[in-house]
């Protein structure tokens, strides 16, 4: 089932990383494609991350989230 729309995700809340795209002003949603920075700037693309949810309650739960907005951590523990 596909729904839209929007959810809060709490501080903290730990999700991993499945792919990269792009969406243009409009809201098409684009693969990365060969331009500089500026092209990309001129173009108004902005770069978003899907991402999965791997603790509750949004547990599974998979979006798009604008790059800008995710803290990065580093590797695992091993």
């Amino acid at each position: 089932m596909i729904t839209k729309g929007v959810i809060l995700i709490p501080e903290g809340t730990k999700a991993v990383y499945t792919d990269r795209r792009f969406v243009l002003p409009g809201g098409r949603l684009v693969e990365p494609y060969a331009a500089t920075v500026s092209d990309m700037a001129r173009d108004g693309a902005v770069e978003v991350e899907r991402i999965k949810i791997t603790q509750p309650p949004y547990e599974n739960l998979e979006g798009w989230v604008y790059t800008q907005l995710l803290v990065h951590g580093g590797p695992p523990p091993f």
